[in-house]
């Protein structure tokens, strides 16, 4: 917004014609007004696909967030986001020194999103809250590029809940998707391209206390575990329970199946 600051003038002014004329009216300085609130913007994993040098940069204002219409809540929306799975957190002064993760916590956990190429991304941030919002149109199947599932024992798959969307658990079937030449690929929310699905059986008690002691950040993750005849079908390939394994892309199709998307 714009204000003017008039001062003194009594000195010729020059008009459009080029003739000058004396004037003693104020002349009218215009000054901008600084803008109301912080300049909060996006650090994340995808500026570099919306302008910025690189990613993770709070400084960039490719990724500022706007309140246009003063309610207290900022914008940012684009469409430029390719396909994959992307990580952001909410910067306030174009640095990290006031920042804001999940739930609106400071310095707390980067919040998580899949993008769908040439489809818009919404990003909406409540200021008195610090809770951001992310609207994915047309996102895809729950999971895909990420790698969020692992394994934690020689049976056993912890899996996160979250990317449940809302549905029950109990109500889901479970199977895990593998394929020896990296075929595997979502069609449709159908997994292709791999070998039998083997069966998987949600534990209605979870991680065991031992588990959740060796792997704490899983606290509040799934327990998948295979069934007696598919453990020993494929007890010969199992990983070690000494350690956690990643699993690419565990996902909920759209006929409430988990399958593991990739190889």
């Amino acid at each position: 917004m714009r204000t003017a600051s008039p001062t003194a003038a009594t000195s010729p002014t020059r008009t459009r014609a080029g003739r000058s004329r004396s004037s003693g009216t104020p002349a009218r300085r215009w000054s901008r007004r600084p803008p109301r609130g912080p300049v909060v913007t996006l650090p994340g994993s995808f500026q570099s696909e919306v302008g910025c040098s690189d990613d993770w940069q709070p400084d960039c204002l490719a990724s500022l967030m706007q309140d246009g219409d003063k309610d207290g809540v900022l914008t940012f929306a684009t469409d430029e986001i390719p396909d994959g799975a992307y990580e952001t957190k909410v910067a306030h002064g174009r640095s990290w020194d006031e920042n804001y993760g999940v739930g609106g916590a400071p310095g707390g956990a980067n919040y998580q999103f899949t993008a769908t190429t040439g489809k818009l991304v919404e990003f909406r941030y409540t200021l008195a809250t610090h809770v951001l919002e992310i609207v994915v149109t047309d996102p895809p199947l729950a999971g895909t590029g990420e790698t969020r599932a692992h394994w934690v024992g020689e049976d056993t798959l912890a899996w996160p809940a979250e990317l449940l969307g809302g549905a029950e658990a109990a109500d889901a079937s479970w199977t895990l998707e593998h394929s020896g030449d990296a075929a595997l690929a979502v069609e449709g929310g159908v997994v292709t391209g791999g070998g039998d699905p083997i069966e998987l059986e949600l534990d209605p008690d979870g991680l065991s206390d031992e588990q959740l002691a060796t792997f704490p950040a899983l606290e509040g993750y799934l327990a998948l575990r295979r069934s007696g005849s598919t453990a020993a079908r494929c007890r010969g390939s199992s990983p070690s329970s000494s350690r956690s394994r990643s699993v690419r892309s565990l996902s909920l199709s759209k006929g409430r199946r988990a399958r593991r998307t990739t190889s």
